[in-house]
């Protein structure tokens, strides 16, 4: 019987690499602020497909990548990308017809994109703090 973790054998079990990103993405904090699970639990399964993925290439933004990359960028999500992505996808009032390929999408793009959502989001509240301090 091999040892799954040595490194002669890299090939992780699914349920493996299930436990090793929800530790990643510190999924017990997560799913404490959350009345239904259910949409967190479907990002975590999509996330660990694309980690255990045996295809050459995954398809990102309509666009085929390398399987290396786009697992090197879902190795660096963490708890608030997560939440970022999550968070964004409640706020759209867009249909998507293939919502497995937006969150596909959505994570790969968070690790790049997260500062400057929420820079963005501190600027545009500042802004609005200012106006009303403004027109009192």
């Amino acid at each position: 019987c091999q040892n799954l973790h040595s490194t002669d054998y890299p090939i992780l079990s699914y349920q493996d690499a299930k436990e090793r990103f929800e530790r990643q993405i510190e999924y017990d904090v997560l799913k404490q602020g959350l009345a239904d699970t259910e949409e967190l639990d479907e990002v975590v399964e999509i996330a660990v497909e694309i980690l255990t993925s045996s295809a050459e290439t995954i398809r990102v933004n309509r666009e085929e990548k390398p399987a290396a990359l786009v697992k090197a960028q879902y190795r660096r999500l963490n708890m608030f990308h997560i939440q970022y992505v999550m968070g964004c996808l409640g706020n759209t009032n867009t249909r998507a017809k293939n919502i497995r390929a937006v969150i596909v999408t959505a994570l790969y793009n968070s690790v790049n994109t997260i500062g400057n959502y929420y820079g963005n989001l501190y600027r545009y509240h500042s802004g609005k703090e200012r106006e009303e301090v403004d027109s009192s």
